[in-house]
């Protein structure tokens, strides 16, 4: 074999290997570009009270229509609530403070997205005082 025949060989096995791993980084790089889509949602919210101040501390309790199942949190300093990581489907979100009236709000999760359920709770109303 002739020695410059041998060099031009070599030189095309350097350049399919060259080309075969920038092939092989494009991938790698695409791949780790490319962002699964989430199966889960999320459901947050702010409470606040009939003025629109801030409940912290207020009970958020919620319930999937599908399982039945129920989990509960608290709204931090300013009223903020957070439930992540839930399975797509009807919650019953719960909203409870100290000497207000309790609301419930029917929120619908989708996977991949952030549902958005502000609630604001109102004093009970005042009896009726008789008339003297």
């Amino acid at each position: 074999m002739s020695q410059t025949f041998r060099r031009s060989s070599i030189a095309v096995i350097c350049c399919l290997l060259l080309a075969g791993s920038d092939h092989a980084r494009a991938q790698s790089g695409a791949a780790a570009h490319a962002q699964p889509q989430a199966a889960t949602g999320s459901i947050w919210g702010n409470v606040t009270d009939n003025h629109g101040s801030p409940l912290g501390g207020a009970k958020v309790t919620l319930l999937s229509e599908d399982t039945k199942v129920s989990t509960g949190a608290s709204t931090d300093g300013t009223g903020q609530y957070r439930f992540e990581d839930l399975k797509p489907g009807t919650y019953d979100v719960t909203f409870d403070a100290q000497g207000l009236v309790p609301k419930t709000q029917r929120v619908k999760v989708k996977a991949g997205h952030k549902t958005t359920a502000n609630q604001r709770l109102k004093p009970p109303p005042e009896p009726d005082t008789p008339s003297k």
